[in-house]
């Protein structure tokens, strides 16, 4: 592979120091990012990783386990937990991580909490309650939700 600062020639015009400077930045950021990922690659040639989801996954996931009346209650436990956890302090969940609150993950997140047994009282429902009206309710929700 051809680096950029091998494109550029020395000079003593400083635009061109400049430019070879960032280059060999550029070059050496390039190659931690490709080394990187070969330090991840499976020796057979594919790349595994945990892939994460939003807390609208996970509340699907709810929904689905209820339509088709095959609710494992080990996982459906594990998924409220995994909600809670995903919880921001406003109450709301976001639609990544670290992010804002988006009403339509909050609206879904909350849906499935309650439609797995969570008490409307309990206190992390409440604040999730609170989110949802603070946010535009259910209005403010896309057609998807």
């Amino acid at each position: 592979m051809q680096k950029f600062t091998e494109t550029c020639e020395a000079s003593e015009n400083k635009e061109m120091k400049v430019a070879i400077s960032f280059g060999q930045r550029l070059d050496d950021a390039i190659e931690r990012a490709r080394n990187f990922l070969l330090s991840r690659q499976d020796e057979e040639g594919f790349w595994v990783e945990k892939l994460e989801s939003n807390a609208s996954i996970t509340a699907e996931l709810i929904f689905f386990m209820h339509f088709m009346d095959m609710v494992d209650p080990v996982r459906q436990k594990r998924c409220v937990n995994y909600l809670l956890e995903m919880q921001r302090e406003d109450g709301s969940w976001p639609l990544f991580y670290g992010g804002p609150c988006d009403i339509n993950s909050t609206v879904e997140a909350y849906m499935a909490m309650k439609i797995a047994g969570i008490s409307p009282d309990h206190p992390n429902m409440v604040k999730a309650r609170d989110a949802i009206f603070a946010n535009g309710g259910i209005r403010k929700t896309r057609v998807f939700t």
